[in-house]
Order: structure tokens, then C-alpha cells, then sequence
């Protein structure tokens, strides 16, 4: 970017200041909503492991490395569920399942009660909706269309953005 595009840019940013703070404020609120569900999710599946006596059930893996689970070992996290038999493997979700359901995870059907990754990436498409259309200069909109220079650029403004507000 040259001074005429550094100044252009900046003077977008100011100008919609206020719009630009929303939108990142709404995504950073969605983000840290979905990861605090996926630990919620996260801690459900192990306490379920955990509670039971689930073990490496599949008669055709061999660990790699040697602090990966043997043939036999008890599985306590998920990391390591898909080592479950199938018949284990579903007792698991089932059970996880209910707990979902209690804990307002989910609903009967297993879909989630608030769908926080797809608002995040909702939020996240806004955001550079946004950007493209009222803070890049117009000069430089065509490289946005060019997918593989669009995402680093994109972050680089984006970062540039957040810190000016």
C-alpha cells in the first residue's frame, strides 16, 4: 500500500468506527461462546469415559508412538474415542447424549440449542463483508476476489483495523 492508500484506509477506519467495533466485538463474543461450548462438550465426553470402563477396542490398530493407548488400555479422554469398539462408541455418545440434553447443550433431536460456531462464522463473513465493501480502498478491492492473496491481506487490515479502534 502506498501513503495515498495508508491514508484512504485509515480514514475508512475512523469514519466507521463505531460499525467496525460492533462487528468485532459480536465476533469475538461468538468465538469465545463457541469455545467455552466445545469445552463443555469436551468435559461431558470425558466424564463419561471417565465413569466407565471403556477400553482400546479395535482389533486392527497398532499405536505409533509410545505413550499412545495399547490394545486393552482404558480410554479416560477423548482424544481417544474413535479407539472404541462401535458397540462402545455409541454406549458413549448415548450417554453423552442425555447430558446434552440436561445440561441445554441440545435438543431431543441432537442439534444444538445455540449453533455458536455457525454465528461465529457468520460474524467472521460480516466482518469482511465490511471490510471489502467500506474500508478497503477501492484500488485495492479486486485483489479481495483473488483467493489466495485474500485471506493474508484480509487478516493484515483486519489486524491494522482492531488496533486503530
Amino acid at each position: 500500500m502506498n501513503k495515498q492508500e495508508i491514508k484512504e484506509f485509515t480514514d475508512r477506519v475512523n469514519a466507521n468506527r463505531l460499525e467496525l467495533a460492533a462487528k468485532f466485538m459480536y465476533l469475538d463474543l461468538c468465538t469465545e461462546a463457541y469455545h467455552e461450548q466445545e469445552k463443555q462438550f469436551d468435559a461431558i465426553y470425558e466424564r463419561v469415559l471417565q465413569a466407565g470402563d471403556y477400553r482400546v477396542g479395535r482389533p486392527d490398530y497398532e499405536p505409533r508412538r509410545a505413550e499412545d493407548p495399547k490394545p486393552g488400555d482404558r480410554i479416560t479422554t477423548e482424544d481417544w474415542m474413535f479407539l472404541l469398539s462401535d458397540e462402545d462408541f455409541q454406549r458413549v455418545m448415548d450417554i453423552a447424549g442425555h447430558i446434552f440434553i440436561e445440561e441445554g447443550l441440545t435438543d431431543e433431536q441432537g442439534r444444538y440449542t445455540t449453533n455458536w460456531m455457525m454465528l461465529m462464522f457468520e460474524a467472521e463473513r460480516d466482518v469482511n463483508e465490511f471490510f471489502i465493501r467500506k474500508i478497503v480502498p477501492k484500488q485495492l478491492q479486486g485483489i479481495f476476489w483473488d483467493n489466495r492473496r485474500r485471506v493474508v491481506v484480509m487478516e493484515k487490515m483486519r489486524k491494522i483495523a482492531r488496533q486503530m479502534i
